[in-house]
């Protein structure tokens, strides 16, 4: 294939055009990277967030500051049902505690569940426990379930 004149002429022109729509495309997609990889860095830190706020606490005053910072990662929805101030939950779990501290040590995580078990002295710390939680747009916790997790097979 033989280049006229005119066809070099023209190709010299668009070389900087074709240029800065590569590098834009390239730019482009390296922000779009970052921002999907910042938001799973987030989806994780809540759900690990969330699961200290709950259980990780030393004295109840110290769990009643830890519902303020709950509070700002969850829907109004989601807050109700995990609050120590929920008349049920308090009953079902935090009662189980009896005012002693509580350490949470998480065994694994991903973007949308923590799996943990806890340190306390009312609650063998050989029962595992699975939060489960769904993240929405505003980056707020916006679903949950919790769960306890009985392992059939034992891994070492």
């Amino acid at each position: 294939m033989k280049f006229t004149k005119f066809d070099k002429q023209l190709m010299l022109k668009l070389f900087p055009i074709v240029s800065v729509i590569v590098l834009l495309v390239m730019i482009a997609t390296l922000v779009y990277l970052l921002m999907s990889n910042k938001q799973k860095i987030q989806s994780y830190q809540i759900g690990l967030d969330a699961v200290n706020y709950l259980y990780n606490f030393s004295s109840l005053e110290e769990l009643d500051r830890n519902m303020d910072k709950l509070k700002q990662i969850t829907t109004p929805e989601v807050y109700s049902q995990l609050t120590v101030d929920n008349t049920s939950r308090a009953l079902s779990v935090y009662l189980k505690f009896k005012g002693k501290p509580s350490l949470v040590e998480v065994d694994d995580f991903t973007t949308d569940q923590v799996s943990y078990h806890l340190k306390t002295e009312t609650i063998a710390s050989s029962r595992k426990f699975i939060f489960l939680y769904r993240t929405n747009s505003d980056g707020l916790i916006d679903k949950v379930r919790e769960v306890e997790a009985i392992d059939f097979i034992s891994g070492n």
